[in-house]
């Protein structure tokens, strides 16, 4: 019991993207990850599409050394969403897999289309000892 509340007193989370509807694609702001240890998960919280013809809706994660220089594909990416069913996806993933910043980038495709999300990184904030 005292590992776990240990854990939970270091656990660190840290909103990506607020809930919201979007009908184009979402690029996150920079999240720096020193600040985490370990495993990492990201956690996509998506409605199915509200609108649209074939509307489809693609998460990845891109990362970069400097959370102003350019970003590339990290190689984590989520199953798409469409208008058939909600979705709650989480990947986890090393921090010593990625660099130091990522974004999380959503690609909205098809006419009209509209969906509903919000993202959170979870994990375990960095112990100073």
């Amino acid at each position: 019991m005292t590992a776990f509340l240990n854990a939970l007193s270091r656990l660190l989370v840290t909103l990506v993207a607020l809930p919201a509807a979007r009908t184009t694609t979402f690029t996150s702001a920079a999240i720096d990850l020193s600040v985490y240890d370990g495993e990492l998960g990201m956690l996509v919280n998506s409605a199915k599409a509200s609108a649209g013809t074939t509307p489809t809706l693609d998460f990845k994660i891109q990362h970069c050394d400097t959370s102003g220089g350019t970003y590339a594909d990290a190689g984590i990416t989520f199953t798409q969403i469409t208008d058939a069913a909600d979705s709650l996806q989480l990947k986890l993933f090393q921090k010593s897999a990625v660099k130091q910043y990522i974004k999380l980038v959503g690609t909205i495709a098809g006419a009209n289309a509209s969906f509903n999300f919000g993202a959170s990184v979870v994990g375990l904030k960095r112990s100073l000892s």
